[in-house]
């Protein structure tokens, strides 16, 4: 794996760590500064509201901004979530911190930190990953490796595009949903679901791409994330053995399903654990790991030799029919995606309860805001 230094290397001569969020991503990040090889000691946590958080984490305390100005003139490493960070950074700037390092819970940069403290401490994961290398001779023979970016009508406004890569190919999802074709490519010809991409989001391609396409590997990733792997590289993923290749994991420091059961729905956690149970109990034990875990891979975004595929496909999907016939449809559109959000916890147990059968590789990807 290529890490790409200028985060590290900013973070690595810094005195004082300083971090800016206390929630989720902060914790992770103290973590991660914290284990080898960074070992650096936090100073000290701020908010914008004490009144919502802790006095203290693992010993850190835990300041009001209001109360801060002894590090006004210190670098402070903003840990949120893109969508809490516009009114943060004005609110930091407000009270006279000018001197911020930005750290999106999507991007690059956050990726690189995990991705380091990955490098050194396989140990900690549970899941032995294997590292793809950075070069590769270009002689022998090639894999057929298709990766499909996911896009939709509905897409938001990005910065910049990407140019498609030989192995990348875009595909529409929804598209049964709409006259508007984008993409030469659909989700809607042949054995499909294309008709609950409101609830299934990527899925609906991942379902297509099952039933219709034969590649000898196939990969899954969106608009505003594409896997930054070398073309020559990942035509070769065959001949270095790689047999699933997954993105840096997130680091969710309150564990996998105490966090899904916060930000989605307690019910709809057990009921997937229950139908998990009735679908295939030799996952039982699986599932319990994860849930405990505090990694897992998000996005559903993964590349797989197509018989793993189907392995996969041909187990996920019954369990979350399943679980729609019982939950049904939620009245609000983010939470009515949960079909989406328990796939890629299941992919995660998937991984776990094939850890010693197949090869696991993990690649960087790269977030366009």
């Amino acid at each position: 794996m290529e890490i790409t230094g200028t985060i590290i290397e900013q973070i690595n001569k810094m005195d004082k760590i300083i971090i800016f969020g206390a929630g989720v991503m902060g914790k992770a990040l103290k973590m991660c500064l914290e284990a080898k090889p960074f070992n650096k000691t936090i100073s000290c946590f701020i908010v914008s509201d004490i009144g919502n958080n802790p006095a203290s984490i693992d010993g850190v305390r835990v300041i009001d901004i209001q109360r801060a100005s002894e590090y006004k003139n210190a670098t402070i490493i903003v840990a949120l979530n893109e969508s809490n960070l516009p009114g943060a950074i004005e609110g930091l700037h407000s009270h006279g911190f000018n001197n911020l390092l930005i750290l999106n819970a999507a991007g690059d940069e956050w990726s690189s930190i995990k991705a380091y403290y990955f490098l050194h401490n396989q140990n900690e994961c549970y899941i032995p990953y294997k590292e793809l290398p950075v070069e590769i001779n270009d002689d022998g023979n090639k894999s057929k490796v298709a990766v499909y970016i996911v896009k939709s009508i509905y897409d938001k406004q990005i910065a910049g595009e990407l140019p498609l890569k030989s192995y990348e190919k875009a595909i529409q999802v929804g598209s049964s949903l709409t006259e508007n074709k984008i993409c030469d490519i659909q989700d809607d010809k042949g054995d499909n679901i294309s008709d609950r991409n409101r609830q299934y989001c990527e899925l609906t391609a991942l379902y297509w791409l099952w039933k219709n396409v034969s590649d000898e590997y196939i990969g899954i990733c969106h608009y505003r994330r594409r896997f930054d792997v070398q073309e020559k590289l990942m035509k070769k993923i065959a001949r270095i053995g790689a047999d699933v290749i997954v993105t840096v994991p997130v680091i969710n420091t309150a564990g996998v399903g105490y966090q899904y059961c916060k930000i989605h729905s307690e019910n709809d956690w057990n009921i997937l654990r229950d139908e998990v149970h009735k679908h295939s109990p030799e996952y039982d034990d699986s599932f319990a790991k994860v849930e405990q875990q505090i990694y897992f891979h998000p996005y559903n975004m993964f590349v797989m030799r197509k018989d793993i595929l189907n392995e996969f496909c041909e187990w996920m999907f019954p369990i979350l029919f399943s679980c729609e016939g019982r939950i049904g449809t939620k009245e609000d559109r983010y939470q009515n995606r949960y079909p989406g959000f328990l796939s890629e916890r299941l992919l995660n147990v998937f991984l776990y309860k094939n850890k010693d059968k197949y090869n696991i590789y993990v690649a960087n990807k790269k977030y366009l805001g």
